[in-house]
């Protein structure tokens, strides 16, 4: 309750309890103590006050540089834990790109990728900073984004070029090999690169200045990223190939030539992740597997319903002060002994207001207007599908203890672009492949369903350390993310194959028809690279059969081109016309 005093002097009222805290009163009402008081020095900043703080830091808790101070302080010590992460993904692409074999390791082409990452990080700084966009706290956050963009586009690059079947490793040079892959591989991130550039520019059209300076820096890091992943990323893949066919090793390969009779090991043929996507895939299609899936996914969206209608709108700036500092202790005690409402504020409003227009351009900046109607089915699912996983993340960072500000405004808008990544390269992976819904379906696990997996836990591991940031916009992104990459696994890699399994649109034409390549006309390549197999016993003649990767590795015996005849390499429609 205000304890309100009148000034003998002047007549107005004076609210005592905003400079005093901890009231007591006596049997009459009287106050007769307090525990703590506020004092307020209009004084001009002076560096040499700095020095002297120490002695007035027990009546003074807040300074006026302190403020920014601490939360610079706390973003700043965010950047070892951002080391921490890119050490960790690099490890993990080594072992994930390539096998445990001296021939088929991929550790620097690893290396190069991150660094590829860090690459379109420092053109998105540059060109961000010359055109005067300013820099925030939430631009922390960037970094560990387009490390989990530019991984995942570097690993679906690389499943495709392992998911070529093994005639094309023998028979093609690697320039047409890699022609092969990035048509496949590149209309998957084009899609994704092309979305996430989209939302971040819808983004950037913000009243919000945070938000829209977040999303300039995001929406140029992802264009570079693009870039440099698709130009040189697979110039580098290139390379990489060129040292496989030369028999090199891995880890050393400018001066260590591997022998001549080298043979890599059964272990290292092996590809664990592939065979569990097999098993998960059957089980996961059959029809118990199926009612499980739905029944998971409907109690989720239903629990994640109702937190996300109860999600409230708050913002406290001092939770972007670290817990431990002086700034933090201040609002803390400031609030618990002087819990007022706020200060009283004037209104003053021009006469011609009333004049202005309710519906300016501005207002349908975030409308759905600036997208097209899904109309298609595949759209359509599509659609469904990320609006499952954007209810499911603002239910769960309810449920989390957070609330709408403008650090969850920017990461919402991130899950918005992250979570059409997973469902686009299934989406268009099974839109490529032949057959029926459920063999298309189940290709599409094996073939591009480790490239999701390792995309999604590779920004696990980079983000993970951000748990022991004492950042407020670091820890909501670590925590935002967190839901974003486990909905978008379970939705890409659980509900969705089992969706495009029951009610999955017809192929594209292109699949079924594609550009015939006749490997008599190109130099054979004994690169030991695709880890393709390929189960029709007449040789593949379009680029969609040879990049359909058969299930049955060790029955199938390569062929060199020496047992290829004149009529093996014609395609068996044509022979028959002919005959």
């Amino acid at each position: 309750m205000a304890v309100l005093l009148c000034n003998p002097m002047t007549r107005k009222k004076f609210d005592l309890s905003k400079y005093i805290g901890g009231i007591k009163r006596n049997s009459t009402g009287h106050v007769v103590a307090a525990e703590a008081t506020t004092l307020l020095f209009g004084i001009k900043f002076n560096p040499k006050l700095n020095a002297k703080e120490g002695r007035l830091v027990g009546y003074i808790t807040l300074l006026c540089y302190e403020y920014e101070g601490d939360v610079d302080e706390s973003i700043q010590d965010d950047i070892i834990l951002l080391s921490c992460g890119y050490i960790l993904v690099t490890f993990y692409a080594s072992i994930m790109l390539g096998n445990f074999s001296r021939m088929n390791t991929k550790v620097w082409l690893a290396l190069f990728g991150v660094l590829c990452v860090g690459l379109s990080i420092g053109v998105s700084f540059g060109i961000a900073s010359a055109f005067g966009v300013f820099y925030g706290p939430i631009h922390s956050a960037l970094p560990f984004l387009l490390l989990g963009i530019g991984v995942d586009d570097m690993f679906v690059i690389v499943q495709a070029w392992s998911n070529l079947a093994p005639e094309i490793c023998q028979t093609q040079p690697i320039q047409e090999r890699l022609g092969l892959t990035l048509k496949h591989a590149g209309c998957s991130i084009t899609i994704t690169t092309l979305t996430d550039f989209l939302i971040f520019l819808i983004g950037s059209t913000t009243v919000l200045p945070a938000l829209r300076a977040f999303c300039i820096y995001a929406a140029i890091g992802v264009l570079a990223d693009f870039i440099l992943q698709v130009t040189l990323f697979t110039a580098l893949l290139a390379i990489d190939a060129r040292r496989q066919k030369k028999k090199r090793d891995g880890l050393c390969c400018c001066c260590i030539t591997l022998p001549a009779n080298y043979r890599e090991s059964s272990l290292a043929k092996k590809d664990f992740l592939k065979t569990s996507m097999d098993k998960i895939g059957a089980a996961m299609l059959s029809l118990p597997g199926k009612v499980f899936v739905i029944v998971i996914t409907g109690a989720l969206f239903g629990f994640n319903l109702y937190g996300a209608i109860m999600l409230k709108l708050s913002f406290d700036q001092n939770r972007f002060l670290p817990p431990d500092s002086m700034s933090y202790k201040y609002k803390f005690t400031n609030s618990k002994y002087f819990p007022v409402n706020g200060a009283s504020v004037n209104i003053y409003t021009d006469y011609f207001n009333g004049a202005l227009p309710k519906h300016g351009p501005g207002t349908f900046n975030s409308i759905s207007g600036y997208c097209c109607c899904a109309t298609k089915l595949e759209d359509m699912l599509f659609s469904l599908f990320l609006c499952w996983i954007y209810v499911g993340i603002m239910g769960t960072i309810h449920f989390w203890g957070l609330t709408i500000d403008i650090v969850t405004t920017i990461c919402v808008v991130l899950a918005i672009g992250l979570s059409v990544d997973y469902s686009s390269h299934i989406g268009h992976t099974f839109m490529i492949r032949s057959g029926t819904r459920k063999e298309r379906a189940l290709t599409t696990l094996r073939d591009m369903g480790p490239a999701v997996w390792n995309g999604g836990f590779s920004t696990y591991i980079a983000v993970g350390p951000l748990v022991l940031s004492n950042s407020y916009p670091t820890m909501t992104f670590f925590k935002v993310f967190l839901c974003v990459v486990f909905y978008g696994l379970f939705h890409g890699l659980c509900y969705l194959p089992v969706l495009l399994s029951l009610i999955g649109p017809s192929p594209y034409n292109s699949s079924e028809d594609d550009t015939k390549h006749s490997p008599s006309s190109s130099k054979p390549d004994d690169s030991t690279d695709c880890k393709g197999a390929y189960t029709n016993p007449t040789l593949a003649t379009s680029t969609g059969d040879l990049l359909n990767v058969g299930a049955d590795q060790q029955k199938f015996s390569p062929l060199s081109i020496e047992d290829l005849d004149a009529t093996t390499l014609v395609p068996e429609s044509e022979r028959k016309k002919s005959e």
